[in-house]
């Protein structure tokens, strides 16, 4: 395969790893590890948009369960007092970013590896 097919998952796992080392200066670790429960979503979502994957309904409404009850208890955590929201914000914009950065990664990798079947995961 050519080195080009893999800039793409190079940079988005560059910038998951990014993402989620930051995460930790502005949300708890415990915070992010549950969120990343919620990563079924973006991985769903880029199968079918990369790889033309279909997916049952039934799975779509678990992922969608999940997601809920995750956030439910992201976002009963009790802040402590004096605690910024804008540094808060800005630990779940890097929740995003990994998890999105991440499910691509992937998707991209299973879109590589099916384009050209001699290349593995060890090249």
């Amino acid at each position: 395969a050519p080195f080009y097919a893999f800039a793409p998952c190079s940079i988005s796992n560059t910038l998951s790893s990014y993402g989620q080392y930051e995460a930790l200066h502005y949300v708890s670790f415990g915070l992010q590890t549950l969120s990343k429960s919620t990563k079924v979503i973006p991985v769903m979502l880029m199968g079918k948009l990369l790889n033309k994957k279909s997916y049952k309904w039934i799975e779509y409404v678990e992922a969608l369960m999940i997601s809920f009850g995750v956030s439910l208890f992201s976002f009963s955590e009790k802040s402590a007092p004096g605690d910024d929201k804008t540094t808060e914000l800005l630990g779940y914009a890097m929740i995003a970013l990994y998890i999105g950065a991440d499910s691509f990664t992937s998707q991209w990798q299973t879109k590589v590896y099916k384009a050209h079947p001699g290349v593995d995961q060890f090249q």
